[in-house]
């Protein structure tokens, strides 16, 4: 009987933990609307971790990237938080492209907690199509699991810097890159002059 008793008590114990760890409101970031479904083409360049080659992102990597202060080469911003392009020569990307520098700054006196999935920004690249509607170029990076989705602080008037690929094709457009932040919070980079595959 008492055996019984023990094995219900163990039952019902393990029954509440599961539910507790799969039901209980824990403070994630939820991840953001998806844009129409297209096909991954590369791996995540805004990826948080820092990377050996200056130009590549490497996902093994453990540390967190280091923000940077704000200098004098960025202002006027435009905005609190926002995505600078920073103007430059082509550098290279992934030892067969070439890439550009870009920058997610806070131009605030406050830490900023920036929405990341396994320290992967929500940041894509789009495009202008040619009825004048924006379009994904990627999908957003996924997660593996509930614990994936968490937020990164970033610093007071410091910056984050990406090496992002230059797309190129027949197609001549405006580009332009997007941020979400979480909920509708959404910032968008200046927009520039590209080209893409139709």
């Amino acid at each position: 009987m008492k055996i019984r008793q023990a094995v219900k008590h163990l039952l019902f114990a393990s029954t509440a933990v599961t539910a507790f760890a799969f039901l209980a409101p824990w403070n994630w970031i939820a991840p953001p609307p998806e844009p129409p479904r297209v096909e991954r083409l590369i791996d995540p360049v805004f990826h948080l971790r820092p990377h050996k080659d200056p130009y590549r992102n490497d996902i093994l990597d453990s540390v967190l990237q280091a923000s940077k202060p704000i200098d004098a080469t960025m202002v006027p911003l435009q905005r609190d938080v926002g995505i600078y392009l920073v103007p430059g020569p082509p550098l290279p990307w992934n030892d067969q492209y070439m890439g550009r520098k870009v920058r997610l700054y806070n131009n605030t006196g406050e830490t900023r907690v920036i929405p990341t999935i396994d320290f992967v920004l929500y940041a894509i690249p789009e495009v202008m199509d040619s009825e004048g509607r924006w379009r994904a170029l990627e999908s957003y990076f996924n997660g593996f699991c509930n614990f994936s989705y968490f937020g990164v602080n970033l610093e007071p008037q410091h910056y984050w810097e990406f090496v992002v690929p230059i797309y190129s094709g027949s197609f001549h457009t405006r580009m332009r890159y997007v941020l979400s932040l979480g909920g509708d919070k959404v910032v968008y980079s200046e927009e520039f002059d590209g080209s893409v595959a139709p």
